[in-house]
Formats: structure tokens, sequence, C-alpha cells
């Protein structure tokens, strides 16, 4: 008979990897006594259709498994600590710190996808990176002197070294479609802006102010696609104000366009600028990536004495240059006076729905961001 497999040594537990962070925390917490219950569930991705002649079924191959754990971290615990401990170190990794380091992330700039909680059952041979959906703590007249637990996890990748991919579509001559649709929206700007007739001869204090406003946040744009997909300190200015004048021009179209009275010729423009605008302002914040904001200084240290012969540093290239200049970048020149920046973020934030801007006010605040 075929000798059964050994289950000694062979742990389950979850490991925290934070290595972008700062402190490049990372931290494994095997599962001291294993879970009495293990669930893992490998879905398909379908769709059954039932029709009067029968049913069909479109399959598209496997989805993500979800896998639920229960059980407790005992009483006596470890040699080191007990139950309770144990439990909180639990719940402290797989929620607390993963919860926290993904927001810290996006604070700071790095990628929120870098923070990775990965779950290990070498038991049952596998490993996934997961997202925790619930972690409940129950207690039992049963078993008082027990912190039982019950953890349900969401897969999201199968591969745990996997990089984070950047889903992004390219035409077969190499052309951008984020960009293609940038440059798409802001041609419909200036068509539409050739089409105020009516707005002119009825509003040209509010039309003048539009028309200026439309054209300036369109040269910004023009600025934004000349750079790199990826936004730096030197041109982080520049994307802060594109970035509020789109949302600011969108939000005056559309709280002109929930105004009465208004031709439906009239409201219809509206509807397709602020539709222009909003377009650029998804663009800006889904295609361009901001850089991490440390820079590299190990060029200023230069190069080791005799080098050349020990294998040390190379030549630094900043040898022939004054290097403490560039270590505070140049910002890029100004596109708005603080005036009219806070006349964008008073427009930004308005709310078109609830409340809409009255005409007076969009006027305002688009001679201010002209001005």
């Amino acid at each position: 008979m075929t000798t059964p497999s050994l289950q000694k040594g062979r742990p389950i537990g979850f490991a925290l990897d934070d290595s972008t962070a700062p402190d490049s925390f990372y931290r494994i917490q095997n599962l001291v006594i294993r879970p009495e219950e293990l669930t893992r569930i490998d879905p398909t991705r379908n769709a059954v259709l039932q029709t009067a002649g029968g049913a069909f079924a479109d399959v598209w191959g496997a989805g993500l498994p979800t896998i639920s754990i229960a059980g407790h971290t005992g009483w006596r615990g470890s040699p080191t600590k007990d139950g309770v401990q144990l439990f909180g170190e639990l719940r402290d990794l797989v929620m607390t710190q993963y919860l926290r380091r993904r927001d810290a992330a996006v604070q700071a700039g790095r990628d929120p996808g870098a923070v990775k909680l990965i779950f290990v059952d070498v038991l049952d041979d596998f490993a996934f990176q997961v997202v925790p959906t619930a972690f409940v703590l129950r207690r039992s007249k049963s078993r008082p002197l027990l912190c039982q637990y019950q953890i349900n996890l969401q897969v999201v990748s199968e591969d745990i070294d996997e990089a984070k991919k950047v889903f992004r579509f390219v035409y077969e001559d190499g052309r951008d479609a984020g960009i293609e649709s940038m440059a798409d929206s802001m041609g419909q700007m200036d068509r539409l802006v050739q089409k105020m007739g009516w707005l002119g001869k009825n509003f040209p204090d509010f039309t003048k102010a539009l028309i200026r406003a439309v054209g300036k946040t369109r040269r910004i744009l023009d600025d934004v696609l000349q750079t790199k997909r990826e936004i730096d300190a030197t041109i982080r200015p520049l994307f802060r104000v594109a970035d509020l004048a789109t949302q600011a021009v969108r939000n005056v179209a559309w709280s002109m366009a929930a105004l009465t009275g208004l031709p439906m010729e009239v409201k219809a423009q509206f509807q397709q600028l602020a539709n222009a605008f909003h377009n650029c302002f998804c663009i800006l914040r889904n295609v361009f990536k901001v850089r991490e904001a440390l820079p590299d200084y190990s060029a200023l240290y230069g190069a080791s004495t005799c080098s050349s012969t020990a294998g040390g540093a190379p030549l630094s290239p900043l040898r022939h240059v004054n290097a403490f200049e560039l270590l505070v970048p140049v910002q890029s020149a100004s596109y708005v006076t603080s005036e009219g920046l806070a006349a964008l973020e008073a427009a930004a934030k308005s709310d078109p729905v609830l409340r809409p801007m009255s005409v007076a006010d969009a006027t305002y605040y688009m001679e201010r961001f002209n001005a």
C-alpha cells in the first residue's frame, strides 16, 4: 500500500509584503494551530441563458477562487505568547496593517497594488495573493477561553510574484488610445465653442468668459500631451491646474445644461462640452502616473579612489556641474494666479446636480481663471 503523505511541518499562514515602503515591511505569521475549517471554492466564469428552446452557456474559463478559514488561536498559544496575543497579531496583520499600508501608499503616491497579502497553505499546496473581505471574532460559552476567528478571502492573483500589470490599449500602429481620446475631446471643444451664437446674444459676458476658459484649458492640455507619461515634481503644477480646470469647466457646463428656459439645442451643446471635459479629466487621472518622489542621489557620491582598478563606483556624471542646484527641482511655469487657482478649486468642488452654479457665479469663476 502507498504510504500516506506526511502532514507534519506543513504550515498554514499569511505573509504581508510592502517592499516599496520606506521601512520595507515584510512579515510572516503562521497559524500555530491550524484552522479547524478551510474551504476553497474554485468558480468558473460563466453565464447560463435559459430560453424557450432550452438553455445555453457561455463559459470563459476558470474564475478566481474564494477562501474561508475558521479556527482559534488556542489558550496557551505559543511558548512566548498566549492565544489572545496571537489573535491580536493575526487581526493586525490581515486587516489593520494591510488596509493602513495600502492607504499610506496612495497618500505617498506609490502603487497600492505593491502591498500584497499572501495566503500560504503548504498542507494543501497552494499560495495566493488575496484581499480580506471579512474578519470575524467569535466567542462561545462552550469555549469561553478561546478567541475564535472566521476569515473570508478573495483571491486576486494566482501568481504571488506577479508585478502589477498596467492594462492600456494601444493601436496596431503604436498610437495610444488614451492620448487619442483626449485629442478627440479637445477637437470637440473647438467645434462646440464655435456654435455659441444664441448664447453670445443673450449672455455675452458669460459666453466670452466660457470661450476664453475653454481656450486656456485646451492650451494647458496641449502642454500635457507634450509631456512624458509620468508626472514628476517639475511638471506636477501643470497637471494640478489641468486637473482642476477640466473639473471646473465641466461643472460649469453641467450647471448651465440644468438651467430652465434654454433651448434644447443649447442644452445639448453644454452637455456635449461637459462630456468632453469629463473625458479629459478621467484620462488625466487614469493614463498619466505620478512618479515616486524619492530621487536617486547615487551619482552625487562620485567614484571611489582607484575605482578603475579596484572595481569601485563609476565616475559621477555630475562631476563637472554644481550638483547642489539639482537637489531642488525647478518648478514649471505658473499657468494661473493664486486667485484663479482658488476659483478653479471652488468650481471643481461644486455640485452641478444638487446645487448648480448660476450664470453669474460661473462667469465670475471663469474670469478669475482667465485672468
